[in-house]
């Protein structure tokens, strides 16, 4: 473990789905307990956090970014509108902090600051004289820029482009403080990290190997194949789940989140408090999944085959979605066959397959623990 009493580390997290959550405590739990960690965030993701967690930390609250709002029940589509409003409302939160958040930062002498792609916090650094570090594969302005370059004529007003493109600016603006500390798979990400850019490889939580104990607890047959089912925290009720039952006998889905509608013997549900995705992507056969950084990578780090359907309106799939079909495990399918569940064919196909893990680093959460604890140099 690394350690350093003299360090405090004050991080911020994005509230959109678990995949920055579980990214940002890949990281502090790969720093020692005795080195000072301040966790700045909505109140709503602090037990999330917690039930993640294999060290103590403190906690704060700072208006986390929310990133994109989807439609009800179709968490591959974007909201246009009800992105923008929500995000000019929590923008105008996150200003009105930003002054008590850079004296709290001074008061409580924090060393460092590192935000997984939240930018506010990385100018807050900037005024505080911290070093400020991004974890991210993209960045908001990235995701807001390309929704407004695409929306529908007459969409929006003029007084709102105006509006939303004026915080997609000082977004960047802030992005350009701090030191990058870059995922892989990544978007472009130009203009960010004008303070050095360090390339860190997959960002990952190493699971456990539970195949055996979850055959015996959920007094499965030995010879089951066993599918993760994970498509975020939000908009899976809309799935026809009932279909489930028609696939092979010798199938069984897991999840960290139940599916809405009783499915017994054929999905069950896991206690995230006693299994992490980690631990269920490296004992699953194969894994069905948004394809969000968290799951893709932690699952392509173990070699399980992933099933997932096309993102709209994110910057950040078509590197995902590039990684992945360059991967042996990659399997992608259409939106229509996945919003139908008619996906039968290619999961039958990937049970039986475990593909080698990408050619990229697999360590980066410890690196990115070293960084914020010892600095850039401690990589040297």
């Amino acid at each position: 473990m690394i350690g350093a009493k003299q360090v405090h580390i004050a991080a911020y997290v994005t509230n959109h789905g678990f995949g920055h959550i579980n990214r940002l405590m890949a990281v502090l739990n790969q720093i020692a307990p005795e080195v000072r960690v301040t966790v700045r965030a909505d109140r709503e993701i602090w037990p999330a956090i917690e039930e993640r967690l294999g060290r103590a930390v403190e906690f704060g609250y700072f208006p986390s970014d929310l990133g994109t709002v989807s439609p009800p029940g179709q968490n591959s589509q974007t909201d246009c509108p009800a992105t923008f409003d929500r995000l000019e409302k929590r923008y105008r939160e996150i200003q009105s902090a930003c002054r008590d958040e850079v004296d709290w930062l001074l008061r409580a002498s924090a060393t460092t600051v590192y935000a997984d792609s939240s930018l506010v916090p990385l100018r807050l650094a900037k005024e505080a004289g911290l070093n400020g570090y991004l974890g991210a594969n993209f960045t908001w302005d990235e995701i807001y820029s390309d929704l407004l370059a695409t929306a529908p004529e007459g969409l929006f007003s003029a007084a709102q482009m105006l509006q939303y493109q004026s915080i997609v600016d000082d977004m960047k603006s802030a992005s350009a403080q701090a030191t990058l500390l870059r995922f892989w798979p990544h978007t472009q990400m130009a203009g960010v990290g004008q303070h050095g850019l360090v390339d860190i490889g997959l960002v990952i939580n190493h699971g456990r190997d539970i195949r055996a104990e979850l055959i015996a607890s959920l007094g499965l047959d030995p010879d089951v194949k066993l599918v993760y089912f994970y498509v975020g925290r939000y908009g899976v009720e809309e799935l026809p789940w009932e279909k489930l039952n028609e696939y092979s006998p010798d199938l069984v889905f897991l999840g960290l989140h139940p599916p809405g509608k009783p499915l017994p013997g054929r999905f069950f549900s896991i206690d995230p408090n006693q299994y992490s995705g980690a631990d269920l992507l490296r004992s699953c056969d194969a894994a069905i999944v948004k394809a969000g950084y968290g799951a893709v990578a932690e699952a392509m780090a173990v070699g399980t085959p992933v099933i997932y359907p096309p993102r709209e309106g994110f910057v950040e799939f078509p590197a995902i979605d590039d990684a992945l079909r360059s991967w042996a495990g990659g399997r992608p399918v259409s939106d229509n066959d996945f919003r139908n569940l008619n996906i039968h064919k290619v999961l039958e196909e990937s049970i039986s397959f475990r593909a080698d893990p990408p050619s990229v680093p697999l360590d980066g959460a410890r690196k990115v623990a070293r960084i914020l604890v010892h600095g850039i140099d401690a990589l040297i």
